[in-house]
C-alpha cells in the first residue's frame, strides 16, 4: 500500500491526523486542533510525515484510542490487534472506556503507551534517523481490539512512590542544595525531545561537583536524577550511563567550599522564572543525512563523527559539493519554460574552534584531487600551446612591422597571410582546470570563471567574501552583480578598464561558506545585501556545538566509505560539459508532489503569515526544492536527463528544504537580535558553563575579558539581567575585610 492509501484507510477509521517533522508535530495547539481534512492529510503525505492523535480524537464516540509503543523484541501477553513495524518494535492499537494517559515501562521495560495528549508515527512515514518505513506488521483490516481490563487496572494504578530521604542525606539543613537538585531534576523532565540526554548529563555534572564537596549524598542524587530520566522517556541503561559520567565529570571540579546558607531560599530570591530576553530559539532538527544517496550518507555521517562536529555541517558542504560537480552539467525542469539551475548556496553558522576546515577539507578532498590530477596531466599540452600561440604572434607582430612602410595593395595579400597565421593558433587547452577557490576578488573570479567554462565551486571557513564584496579592494564600491546573476545562470557583461570585456552566457557559482554568527550579523546590517537578494540566496544553518562534549577518541572513517566516496565524485567530474546543461524532468508524481509543498508555503508568504518577515528568503524555497531535487537525482542516476525525478526523490529534496526552512527562521531570528541581547545571551552561556549557585563580579570579569572589552559595559549587562531575573546582586566580604559584588544564580541556569 502506498502512503497515501494509508491515509484514507485510517482516516476511514476515523484517525485524526498531525503533521510531523521526523516525529515531532509541526502545529501549535495540535493537542486540542480540529480533525484535519482528508485532503490535507494527504498533501503532508505527499512532503513529510504523519502522525496519529491518541485518545478521545481517533476513537469512536465513548472509546478512546490506546497505542502500546513496543521497543524491544521481548514480548508480553497481548492480544492481537491493528499492529504497526516500528524501527525497534512494534505500535499496537487498542480502544479503552476510559481515557488513559502517556506511560513509560508501567506495563513492562521498554513498553511504553501513548492516549490522551500523545501522538505515534503512522504507516507509511518514515523515521528521521535511518529512513524505515513504519509499514504494517498485521493486515490493515485488522480489527482494533479492546485493551484487556487487567492491562487497564495496571496502567491505572499508583505505586506509592518512595519516601525522599530526610534532608540530612544532603548537607545538614542546606535548603540551597534541595534546591539544586529540585531545579536539575526539573530542567530533565522539561526538555525537549532530543536534548534530554544533554540536560540529564549537565545536570549529573552540577550535582556531581557538590557530591564531590561532600555537600550531597551520591546515592540519593542517583535515585533522584534516574527517576527524573526515566519519567522523561530515557531509557535506563542510557541514563545510567550518563548520569555516571556526568557526575565523574563533576567530580574533577569540586566546589572548593560548601556554599554558606543563604539568608533566604532560592525560591524567596527568585519568585518567578527568567524573563526571555528575546524570542526564544526553537530546538533545532537534525540533518536528514538519511535523504542523501548511501555513498554521501555513509561519508557525511563519518565525517561528522570523526571530527566531533554537528552532522549538519558536513551535509550542507556535502551539498555545496554536489552543487559545484553537477551545475552547468544538468538543470531541472519544473514546468515549460522553467527550469533552475543546480547552483548551490549553503552557509553554516558557528563559533570558532568548531574544527570548520577539517570539514571542508575532507569533504572537498575528492574536487582538489581531481583538480591536481588534471593539472599534472595537462601542463605540458597547456605551456605547448601557449607557446604556440606566443610564436604565431612574434611571426605576425614582425610581418606587420616590415609591411608597414608598403603600399595598400601589398598590404592586403599579406593580410591574407596574417589570417591564416591566425587560423593555425590553438583555441582550446590554453589554461589549466580550476573548479574550486575560497577568498577571491570578483575581478579574479571572473576571470577564473572565463577560463573554466563559466563555473567555480566557492569554499571557505571564514566571511572574508562578504567584505569583498562590499568593496574591501574596491575603494568600498559593493561589487556583487557577478554573484547575484550566477546563482540564477542569466548572462552577464563585465567592463574592464586594462583588457577586452567578459562576456559570460550562463555563468553558475555553487558557494558553501563556514562562518561565525556574528559575520551574519553584521552582514544583516548591510542593506544593499539584503536589499540585492543576496542573503535570500543562502540556506543557512545554525547547528548545535558539540565542544564540551568531544572525547577526541572517535574512529576515522572507514577506507571503503573514503573510496566509494572520491569514486562517484570522479566519476561525477568525469562527465563530458555539454554546451548547454542537460535537462532533468519531473514525473507526474514528483512534480505533484512539489506542487503540494507548493501550496503549503504560498498562504504563509501572504503579509502578515508566518513566512512574510522572511519573504524575499522563502520565495524562493520551492525553487531550492527543485535544486535539491535535481542534486539528489544526479548522485543516484547513472544517466540523470534519461530518467525523470521520482516521487520518492522529490519527498527527500522537500524534507531537506523544511529542514533549511527551520533553520533560515532561527538564523534570521539571529540576526535581528541587537548587540546588546547578544552579549547578555554570551554572559548567561558563561554562567551556565561555570556551574556555580554565585559568583563575583571579578570572577565574570576575568572570564569574559577577551568577550567584552569594558567592565562598566558588562556591569549594565549584569544589572540588565538582574532585571530580568536570571541573578540577584549582592556584597560580601573578602578574606581581607573589603567588600566584594557577588551575584546569586537563578536555580534554572
Amino acid at each position: 500500500m502506498t502512503f497515501a492509501d494509508n491515509i484514507k484507510l485510517g482516516y476511514d477509521l476515523g484517525f485524526s491526523y498531525v503533521a510531523l517533522n521526523g516525529k515531532i508535530p509541526t502545529q501549535p495547539g495540535w493537542t486540542t486542533a480540529p480533525r484535519m481534512s482528508l485532503d490535507d492529510a494527504l498533501k503532508q503525505a505527499a512532503v513529510g510525515n504523519v502522525g496519529v492523535r491518541c485518545g478521545s480524537a481517533s476513537a469512536p464516540d465513548s472509546k478512546y484510542l490506546l497505542v502500546i509503543d513496543q521497543d524491544t523484541e521481548i514480548g508480553i501477553d497481548l492480544p492481537l490487534t491493528l499492529m504497526i513495524k516500528t524501527k525497534s518494535g512494534y505500535h499496537h492499537y487498542y480502544y479503552t472506556d476510559q481515557p488513559l494517559g502517556n506511560s513509560t515501562g508501567k506495563l513492562a521495560p521498554q513498553y511504553d503507551t501513548r492516549g490522551e495528549g500523545g501522538q505515534v508515527v503512522y504507516a507509511g512515514s518514515r523515521h528521521p534517523g535511518n529512513g524505515h518505513i513504519y509499514d504494517w506488521a498485521t493486515s490493515p483490516d485488522t480489527p482494533i481490539a479492546d485493551l484487556p481490563a487487567s492491562l487497564v487496572r495496571k496502567l491505572t494504578s499508583t505505586k506509592p512512590r518512595p519516601a525522599a530521604p530526610t534532608p540530612t542525606h544532603y548537607l545538614a539543613g542546606s535548603k540551597l542544595a534541595n534546591a539544586i537538585v529540585r531545579s536539575e531534576c526539573e530542567r530533565i523532565t522539561t526538555a525537549a525531545t532530543g536534548e534530554r540526554n544533554n540536560a540529564l548529563n549537565t545536570a549529573a555534572f552540577k550535582i556531581g561537583k557538590h557530591i564531590a564537596a561532600g555537600i550531597i549524598e551520591r546515592d540519593y542524587a542517583v535515585q533522584e536524577l534516574t527517576n527524573a530520566a526515566i519519567t522523561a522517556g530515557l531509557g535506563r541503561s542510557e541514563t545510567k550511563a550518563t548520569i555516571e559520567s556526568g557526575m565523574a565529570g563533576g567530580a574533577a571540579a569540586p566546589r572548593r567550599n560548601a556554599p554558606a546558607e543563604p539568608e533566604a531560599t532560592p525560591e524567596e530570591v527568585f519568585a518567578e522564572p527568567p524573563v526571555a530576553l528575546a524570542d526564544p530559539i526553537p530546538d533545532t532538527t537534525e540533518f536528514p543525512v538519511e535523504v542523501l544517496p548511501p555513498w554521501l550518507a555513509e561519508m557525511t555521517q563519518g565525517i561528522a563523527t570523526h571530527t566531533e562536529t554537528p552532522l549538519a555541517m558536513a551535509g550542507c558542504v556535502a551539498l555545496g559539493m554536489l552543487g559545484t560537480v553537477s551545475q552547468k552539467q544538468y538543470q531541472v525542469e519544473v514546468e515549460d519554460g522553467y527550469t533552475e539551475s543546480l547552483s548551490i548556496w549553503p552557509c553554516v553558522a558557528m563559533k570558532t574552534g568548531q574544527r570548520k576546515s577539517a570539514v571542508i577539507n575532507a569533504m572537498i578532498k575528492p574536487i582538489v584531487d581531481y583538480e591536481a590530477k588534471q593539472h599534472k596531466e595537462l601542463t605540458p599540452e597547456v605551456n605547448r600551446n601557449i607557446s604556440k600561440n606566443k610564436s604565431i604572434d612574434k611571426k605576425i607582430d614582425k610581418l606587420r612591422t616590415s609591411q608597414s612602410s608598403k603600399d595598400g595593395a601589398a598590404w592586403e595579400v599579406d593580410q591574407s597571410i596574417i589570417d591564416d597565421y591566425e587560423s593555425k593558433k590553438e583555441t582550446e587547452c590554453l589554461s589549466l582546470p580550476s573548479y574550486w577557490c575560497q577568498d577571491i576578488t570578483p575581478e579574479s573570479l571572473a576571470n577564473q570563471m572565463s577560463l573554466n567554462q563559466e563555473r567555480m565551486g566557492m569554499f571557505s571557513d571564514e566571511g572574508g567574501i562578504f567584505k569583498t564584496l562590499a568593496g574591501r579592494y574596491n575603494n568600498n564600491i559593493e561589487n556583487i552583480d557577478l554573484m547575484l546573476q550566477s546563482y540564477t545562470g542569466t548572462p552577464i557583461k563585465i567592463n574592464r578598464k586594462s583588457s577586452e570585456p567578459l562576456n559570460m552566457l550562463a555563468p553558475a557559482i555553487s558557494v558553501c561558506l563556514t562562518l561565525q554568527p556574528v559575520v551574519l550579523r553584521r552582514i544583516a546590517d548591510n542593506e544593499s545585501f539584503r536589499e540585492c537578494g543576496l542573503l535570500a540566496r543562502f540556506l543557512f544553518c545554525l547547528p548545535k556545538s558539540l565542544v564540551g562534549r568531544r572525547t577526541g577518541r572517535e574512529p576515522r572513517v572507514p577506507r571503503d566509505v573514503r573510496t566509494a566516496y572520491a569514486d562517484h565524485v570522479t566519476q561525477l567530474m568525469d562527465v563530458k560539459l555539454p554546451e548547454t546543461p542537460r535537462t532533468i524532468t519531473l514525473s507526474e508524481p514528483a512534480y505533484a508532489c512539489l506542487d503540494a509543498f507548493r501550496q503549503i508555503i504560498e498562504p504563509q508568504l501572504e503579509d502578515g503569515a508566518e513566512l512574510s518577515a522572511m519573504y524575499g528568503w522563502a520565495h524562493k524555497l520551492v525553487g531550492t526544492a527543485a535544486r535539491l531535487a535535481g542534486l539528489l537525482h544526479v548522485s543516484i542516476e547513472a544517466q540523470p536527463e534519461a530518467v525523470p525525478v521520482s516521487d520518492y526523490t522529490m519527498a527527500n529534496a522537500i524534507r531537506l528544504s523544511q529542514y533549511f526552512l527551520d533553520q533560515a527562521q532561527i538564523t534570521f531570528g539571529m540576526m535581528e537580535k541587537d548587540e546588546d541581547t547578544a552579549l547578555s545571551e554570551y554572559v548567561i552561556d558563561w554562567i551556565k558553563r561555570q556551574c556555580v549557585e554565585e559568583f563575583s563580579f571579578r570572577e565574570c570579569w576575568r572570564g569574559l575579558k577577551g568577550k567584552i572589552k569594558n567592565a562598566d559595559r558588562l556591569r549594565m549587562i549584569l544589572d540588565s539581567l538582574q532585571d530580568n531575573g536570571y541573578v540577584a546582586k549582592g556584597e560580601t566580604k573578602n578574606n581581607r575585610g573589603k567588600p566584594t559584588i557577588t551575584y546569586q544564580v537563578h536555580p534554572e541556569l
